[in-house]
């Protein structure tokens, strides 16, 4: 299985992508070791492109930004992991659909990642980007008859939005806790 090649497909064509995933059956520890712990340690080194375009980016600014952006992939990763295979009965009633919801989501975040990944290495941060972060709602619908529910199912439409606030969310409180930190100093 080429995970880049999923990756990929799922920008150009989300239902194309699922049918691909959907051959294999990876197990989500996999996933994490060859997907999503690489691509935050891509997305952490990115933080410091900001000191080749700007001046005033220190390297304790540019650490700062490099553990926020992987913090908050890394704990959101593992919240929505919890509340999207322990809240929702209906959808994940065994280990099988529990995985495949586990690997829905590290997809969803692949794309978030890849869109943060492009930001940080942009001379001024695009803010049309963040329109881009939406898709993942196209590539949750799509990924409907991976995971086994309905294809205008609730369930897409709240792992679209965990994968999507969540990260935010403490990307934010980190940030607001880092600034009091730093205002005190």
């Amino acid at each position: 299985m080429n995970f880049a090649k999923n990756i990929l497909l799922l920008f150009l064509s989300p239902a194309d992508a699922w049918d691909n995933i959907k051959k294999y059956s990876v197990p989500v520890g996999l996933m994490l070791s060859k997907v999503l712990y690489p691509m935050l340690a891509v997305l952490a080194v990115t933080a410091f492109a900001e000191m080749f375009y700007r001046e005033e980016a220190s390297l304790a600014y540019c650490i700062q930004k490099a553990i926020i952006d992987f913090a908050k992939y890394f704990f959101a990763y593992h919240i929505c992991s919890y509340i999207l295979t322990g809240f929702f009965p209906p959808v994940v009633n065994n280990k099988e659909t529990a995985n495949r919801v586990n690997i829905s989501i590290i997809y969803n975040f692949s794309v978030l990642i890849l869109l943060n990944i492009i930001n940080n290495l942009l001379p001024t941060p695009w803010l049309f980007i963040n329109i881009f972060y939406l898709y993942v709602f196209i590539t949750s619908h799509k990924a409907a008859e991976y995971i086994g529910v309905k294809s205008n199912h609730i369930f897409l439409y709240i792992l679209a939005a965990f994968c999507i606030v969540v990260p935010f969310f403490i990307g934010y409180l980190l940030n607001i806790s880092l600034s009091f930190t730093h205002a005190g100093a």
